[in-house]
């Protein structure tokens, strides 16, 4: 019974992290075929992605040599380059500078904070991490308040992109209630970082 169970976690982060890695792959092909803002923005969550659920699954440590004590500093970075890839993506897809120059310094700001928090991970990764969640949760809600609101106003890539990141804010809470420990299931971990990939995937989609 354990081998089977263990075969089949082997398979299904096989199978998520694939995914993950070719959906990164052709959202990068995507943007050197079609430059616009919105495609590298994609890529970038995409990859970010990927880089979020191989440290989180174990694989990066079979590809390059981590200690147990860079592991932290690890997913502290990729959590917040998950966060801020959201961010970047949100402004490039809504096209917000077109909208108020006020979205425009709330990015450049989010990201520089967003930026001092990787430094921030060199020396205190758990804070870090805490911090890129909390973030991570603001950008969930506060992004589908935003697109809510410009899709009342006719915005049809807003209108668009309503189902998918209502998806990201289910996903956040389910995220939450799982680090609140509400919710404690063997199958919870895996279960939730192949949400995240759907969502990557249902965003390329859209971006398509």
């Amino acid at each position: 019974t354990y081998k089977d169970t263990v075969n089949a976690y082997t398979l299904f982060r096989g199978i998520v992290i694939g995914i993950a890695g070719l959906m990164a792959l052709f959202l990068t092909i995507l943007f050197v075929v079609k430059g616009t803002s919105m495609f590298p923005a994609t890529s970038a969550l995409a990859w970010a992605v990927l880089a979020y659920v191989c440290v989180d699954f174990g694989f990066l440590s079979k590809v390059i040599a981590i200690t147990p004590g860079n592991e932290q500093i690890w997913r502290a970075g990729t959590e917040v380059a998950l966060a801020a890839t959201l961010v970047v993506f949100l402004f490039a897809y809504l096209n917000l500078s077109r909208w108020h120059v006020r979205y425009s310094h709330i990015t450049i700001g989010w990201l520089t904070f967003l930026g001092s928090l990787v430094a921030l991970a060199l020396f205190d990764p758990a804070v870090a991490s805490g911090i890129a969640r909390m973030s991570l949760v603001l950008i969930a809600f506060a992004g589908f308040a935003l697109i809510v609101y410009l899709s009342t106003h006719g915005f049809d890539r807003a209108v668009l992109l309503i189902p998918t990141w209502f998806l990201l804010v289910v996903w956040v809470v389910a995220a939450g209630m799982t680090v609140a420990g509400s919710v404690t299931n063997d199958i919870v971990g895996p279960a939730l970082l192949g949400g995240l990939v759907l969502i990557v995937m249902l965003i390329g989609f859209t971006v398509m």
